[in-house]
């Protein structure tokens, strides 16, 4: 598969599935996950986005103060709307 360019157009992009390796840390390294609760209200969230076909997740660790996630979005969706509200 070609490798996308760096400016590439992004209309160009659409027409692919596209996987990315997505790491998100809390702001200041906050230990924001450690509680069960905490975490998993994250991972109802994303179960809610995978049920709502925005995207599919193969497989994420939530760590107490990141979350590292491997994520598909589909040739009609950008990585960075993959998390808004319809």
């Amino acid at each position: 598969m070609a490798k996308p360019g760096k400016h590439s157009d992004e209309k160009s992009l659409r027409g692919i599935e596209r996987t990315f390796f997505v790491s998100s840390k809390a702001v200041q390294g906050r230990a924001l996950l450690q509680s069960d609760r905490h975490a998993m209200l994250l991972i109802d969230t994303m179960r809610s986005y995978v049920n709502a076909r925005k995207f599919v997740i193969h497989d994420f660790v939530v760590m107490p103060n990141h979350l590292h996630v491997l994520i598909t979005v589909d040739n009609m969706m950008s990585i960075e709307k993959a998390n808004a509200a319809n």
